[in-house]
């Protein structure tokens, strides 16, 4: 029998290419440059009829704090949920009336070497009946630390549930799991309930040079050093991305 000869190699093939992820520039974004974004990014939705016009008041208030920061790159954002942004009502999948409505507590901090700008990050989005009483709830959190260290889960994290405002008895029983996930801000998570819940209005949005603007602000502020993480996680042997953005092993 007829031993198959090896397939010879011609001059011009190569050898894969070893993998070499790029990495984001990382830019601070000044809270003069982030307060008008914010101010931007509600006067759209306001104007689109994603946010209630109240709702949109507020979000502008908040990015005109911001805007006067006295440091340049830090700043703190507080949307209480007694002083909620509201959306525009919208309907679950079997018709339905919810709005959603969001609320946030956020401290920026551009000085932190290693990890995303955030020493506190819990920012909510809920979806309320005609009655006023919850019907979901997600957040993106920032992992509490504690004397004996970080809570379980990856640093940053989306979770389901947490507390319900005013009915705390139908706080969800589960607090996992806590998915890997980048941090967001007010913003970001607007753009999220926009494109999902008001489609068509976010379509248009899209186009608007002074929106995209607007949005890669945060994104800039948000993202790079995450990716960056990632990124080079992959290039670590005998470890997983996992592991690597685990609140306790992150370094």
């Amino acid at each position: 029998m007829k031993k198959g000869k090896a397939k010879r190699k011609d001059k011009g093939d190569k050898e894969p290419a070893a993998f070499e992820p790029g990495l984001c520039l990382v830019e601070a974004v000044t809270a003069r440059d982030a307060g008008e974004a914010l101010m931007t990014v509600a006067r759209r939705l306001g104007d689109a009829g994603v946010l209630t016009r109240e709702g949109a008041r507020i979000l502008e208030a908040q990015g005109r704090k911001i805007k006067q920061s006295q440091k340049p790159s830090e700043w703190s954002l507080l949307i209480d949920p007694d002083e909620r942004v509201k959306f525009e009502w919208t309907e679950d999948k079997n018709g339905h009336a919810v709005q959603p409505w969001l609320c946030a507590d956020l401290v920026v901090d551009q000085s932190l070497n290693g990890r995303p700008p955030f020493s506190a990050l819990d920012i909510a989005i809920q979806f309320d009946d005609l009655n006023d009483e919850p019907v979901a709830r997600w957040h993106v959190d920032l992992a509490n630390e504690k004397d004996d260290g970080f809570q379980p889960g990856p640093l940053f994290h989306l979770q389901f549930g947490g507390h319900q405002q005013g009915f705390r008895e139908r706080d969800h029983p589960l607090k996992a799991p806590r998915w890997c996930h980048p941090p967001m801000e007010a913003a970001l998570l607007c753009e999220v309930i926009a494109a999902n819940f008001f489609e068509e209005k976010w379509l248009g949005l899209r186009e608007d040079p002074t929106w995209c603007d607007a949005i890669a602000q945060f994104q800039r502020l948000c993202y790079p050093v995450y990716l960056n993480k990632l990124a080079q996680s992959l290039l670590k042997p005998r470890a997983t991305l996992l592991n690597e953005v685990w609140a306790g092993d992150w370094d």
